[in-house]
């Protein structure tokens, strides 16, 4: 059995709960992001520049995040491998896209993963460009812009390696009970990345829309 596959059978609840736990501490753009399940996207264009584009510096989030769910040792390094070959594929993917270093298009990315491991399904890349405008101009506001550089990486590292997590350990999957786990684990990300739960999020063609918390409850949504 690989690393990988023995990492699956940790406890969703457990890791879940962790993971959770370990969203960055501090920072004014995961305090946006885990608002906007309660009134929905906003409606209005996004901006010409996204408000999360930041100035790189050498990746600091990643590894940590991962050893605080898992620790050190031999399940945390394959984890960690498999997890940043996503993120790559999406940072080249980024580059030839023109949309390198935008937490907006990170974000989007990693919650479209997250979407399609819990559906089983693929989500189309129209989707995925108009949930990127809609994290743009839901994020635009002052507590977003006028974030640090720091920050604002922070907060890719985090949404990425949120989502490259449980691409990593959905490959790992075999049996039905373990790609139960990994769905589980991928809502619990979703929650965790913009506190809202998956029955309000409808990614379809070319649309991405999110049902507000309040309307959901109130019995708005279909």
């Amino acid at each position: 059995m690989s690393l990988l596959r023995v990492v699956v059978l940790v406890s969703v609840s457990l890791v879940g709960a962790a993971a959770k736990a370990q969203a960055p501490k501090d920072n004014p753009i995961v305090a946006v992001s885990q608002k906007l399940g309660e009134k929905g996207f906003v409606t209005t264009p996004p901006p010409k520049t996204s408000p999360l584009v930041f100035k790189p510096t050498d990746r600091f989030f990643v590894r940590p995040f991962l050893t605080s769910l898992y620790g050190e040792g031999k399940d945390r390094d394959a984890l960690e491998k498999a997890t940043l070959s996503v993120i790559e594929a999406f940072e080249n993917s980024a580059k030839e896209a023109k949309i390198a270093n935008d937490g907006s298009a990170a974000l989007a990315f990693s919650v479209a993963l997250l979407y399609a491991v819990v559906y089983s399904a693929e989500v189309e890349q129209g989707a995925i460009e108009e949930l990127t405008n809609r994290f743009r101009a839901s994020f635009d506001v002052p507590a977003v812009r006028d974030a640090s550089d720091r920050h604002k990486q922070e907060f890719y590292e985090w949404a990425l390696a949120s989502a490259g997590m449980v691409i990593a350990m959905a490959a790992g999957a075999e049996s039905p009970e373990q790609i139960g786990k990994v769905q589980a684990l991928a809502t619990v990300q979703i929650k965790s990345l913009i506190g809202a739960d998956v029955a309000n999020l409808v990614l379809k063609g070319k649309t991405a829309t999110l049902i507000p918390a309040k309307k959901k409850a109130d019995g708005g949504g279909s």
